[in-house]
């Protein structure tokens, strides 16, 4: 599920770590509620995935960053697959995949939200074994230290690379 959605109608602010924690626990209120005979433990439920995600803009070239998107090296041998705006020649969304390592998106978040301005979001979509290799299986393992630490050496990366803006470097997730 997207905790953007359950905190932001349209999902186009990224939820933070506090705000996804309250949509786990409505969730969890809404599964226990309707399914379950036992109260979950937010707590202790499994971590399998979450997304980290950073918005730029506004932009003045969005194709100059898409291009450049699609040279950066998210995983080593991971080619990127690249998605075209239905005019066959813009650029609306650079993806790379690995099994182990998980999936970074750099996409047009102005064609997806229908906003005004031109935004492009990065996300990185983590694995079960990120979470498991660091001791932090479940979702009461995850700080907001660990969202950082994990943004930080994950998508920091791949922002730098990318220069969307050609001047911002990360320094803090709110």
């Amino acid at each position: 599920f997207n905790p953007s959605r359950i905190v932001h109608p349209f999902g186009i602010r990224t939820a933070s770590w506090d705000e996804t924690l309250y949509a786990i626990g409505e969730c969890a209120r809404i599964a226990y509620e309707q399914f379950f005979v036992f109260q979950p433990n937010m707590n202790k439920l499994d971590m399998y995935r979450l997304d980290l995600a950073a918005d730029f803009g506004p932009l003045t070239d969005m194709q100059r960053v898409m291009h450049q998107a699609k040279t950066v090296k998210a995983f080593q041998g991971a080619n990127p697959e690249v998605w075209f705006a239905p005019n066959g020649i813009d650029i609306e969304t650079v993806y790379f995949k690995s099994a182990t390592r998980g999936k970074f998106r750099i996409y047009d978040k102005t064609a997806q939200a229908g906003l005004p301005v031109n935004i492009i979001r990065v996300e990185y979509e983590t694995t079960r074994a990120i979470y498991k290799s660091q001791g932090t299986p479940t979702v009461g393992d995850i700080t907001h230290e660990v969202v950082q630490t994990l943004f930080k050496s994950r998508l920091e990366p791949l922002i730098r690379a990318l220069n969307p803006l050609q001047q911002r470097s990360v320094d803090e997730i709110t």
